[in-house]
């Protein structure tokens, strides 16, 4: 049974999850008991299931068509700090004579978001500072971001017709990757770094440390990792939206490592944001979708980031 559209993502139909439940049954042999579909779970390219792991009772999440590498990165992660990813009951790269990665891993069911008043970025940002420590611990060979990759960003964002003088940013691009590389630790960053990926095991307003999922990990200077979730999420009236290159910033120096002194913390976070917002207005467009962010709000944000990011080129 094909079970994979043309790009890649596992289909969602009725059939399909049946499918996919029979075989995960069969892979599992009875050690994950009331397996059943988790309906309404969020995520694109895979299916999700869920049900509670033999002898402990534990309650579990199935994902399947996951990829090598977040499964790899799920184990070695979880096994050397278990606050800081969901432990791993079971993982395969195929399912019968299907390939299809999956894993079973500890259900997680809190995630971070506007109810927690702000304290949702600290959360997020600590997390990805935690994985910046702890994964050159991992002895695995990790992707670097390249200065045509994010040079690529900023030209295909082009033709969509981007807010602000997103121009400025690429005439300038060489000499502004040269400062940033130079004030900016390359470090290897979980590279998907935003609220869906970060889960919670204590419900708001409990404190707690918060747990990553779906690793990609890739080697780039780490501002990006903060740079990334503030394009996403700003809007007017969000508290703790701002700053969260700064943030990250001073959460790396409690912890002993490399950060940037003023100005040029300031220049790198502008630098940053122009440019991951000029990377998302590409993926995303000028219509994102309104249960998302309002398509105004959206390019008014983005226009500020690029504007702000120009102000440093033409300085």
């Amino acid at each position: 049974m094909n079970v994979l559209d043309s790009d890649g993502r596992l289909r969602h139909d009725r059939e399909t999850a049946a499918y996919v439940l029979d075989l995960l049954r069969r892979e599992l042999e009875g050690r994950v008991d009331g397996l059943g579909l988790e309906s309404g779970r969020w995520g694109i390219n895979s299916l999700h299931f869920a049900g509670r792991w033999e002898g402990t009772g534990t309650e579990v999440l199935v994902k399947v068509n996951v990829s090598d590498e977040p499964r790899f990165w799920a184990r070695a992660i979880g096994e050397r700090d278990p606050d800081l990813a969901p432990k791993v009951f079971a993982d395969g790269g195929r399912l019968g004579a299907d390939d299809l990665g999956w894993y079973v891993i500890e259900r997680v069911p809190y995630g971070l978001g506007p109810e927690r008043g702000g304290e949702e970025f600290t959360l997020l940002l600590d997390a990805g500072v935690r994985f910046q420590c702890v994964a050159p611990t991992v002895h695995a060979q990790v992707r670097t971001v390249t200065a045509s990759e994010v040079e690529g960003w900023l030209r295909q964002a082009l033709p969509l017709t981007p807010p602000g003088p997103a121009l400025a940013l690429i005439n300038r691009f060489e000499a502004d990757w040269d400062f940033v590389c130079c004030v900016c630790d390359f470090e290897i960053c979980h590279g998907d770094l935003h609220m869906a990926n970060v889960v919670m095991r204590v419900p708001p307003p409990q404190p707690g440390a918060a747990l990553l999922i779906d690793i990609g990990a890739v080697r780039m200077p780490w501002a990006f990792d903060a740079a990334y979730p503030q394009i996403l999420n700003s809007e007017p009236g969000r508290g703790g939206c701002r700053g969260l290159v700064r943030r990250m910033a001073e959460l790396r120096r409690r912890r002993g490592m490399a950060v940037p002194s003023e100005p040029d913390l300031e220049r790198l976070s502008a630098i940053t944001l122009g440019w991951v917002a000029l990377r998302q207005w590409w993926i995303t467009g000028p219509s994102p979708d309104p249960a998302w962010r309002a398509p105004a709000v959206w390019r008014a944000e983005n226009e500020a980031y690029i504007e702000s990011s120009a102000r440093f080129v033409r300085g």
